[in-house]
């Protein structure tokens, strides 16, 4: 058995497309498998930095469900909010590696507009002290309760 490797993602930007798996499947020609379910939701992830291996794309493509998307990547920009006024919601600071791991609970734009006017301010405020202030308790005790209080708002918003 070989050793198990601890390792850190890095920033990569990547190009998404919303698909099924039977999609995916049916776009590298291949059979779904009997056990896969073809109406499963997800995306095609391009990396334009990677091997190229399919002649449909020039980077490398894969597919991922819907929940391992979310879980590890944050939309930059899409059809409703071009490139250029993108929303800069993207929890990094300026050393990614040193970002405070809490960061990714400030992302705002996966709520819908009205929630995004609550939750953008506090988002903004959050990771401006995470890039200014240096790593401790009181910093991070600060951060946990400008989320607990950016949640009330959120929840508040609702009503």
């Amino acid at each position: 058995m070989s050793k198990m490797l601890l390792a850190r993602s890095v920033v990569i930007f990547i190009s998404a497309m919303a698909m099924t798996r039977q999609e995916y499947n049916d776009l590298r020609g291949w059979q779904l498998p009997d056990n896969e379910n073809g109406s499963d939701a997800g995306y095609l992830i391009e990396d334009p930095a990677g091997e190229q291996n399919t002649d449909k794309f020039k980077g490398f493509v894969n597919w991922l469900p819907k929940s391992e998307f979310e879980r590890k990547y944050i939309v930059e920009s899409d059809e409703k909010h071009p490139k250029e006024d993108a929303p800069k919601d993207i929890p990094i600071a300026q050393d990614p590696l040193k970002q405070s791991p809490i960061m990714q609970y400030f992302s705002y734009t996966h709520l819908p507009d009205k929630l995004q006017s609550v939750s953008k301010p506090i988002f903004e405020l959050a990771r401006q002290l995470d890039n200014s202030l240096n790593d401790g308790p009181e910093k991070s005790t600060g951060l946990r309760k400008l989320l607990e209080a950016k949640d009330c708002f959120v929840r508040q918003a609702l009503n």
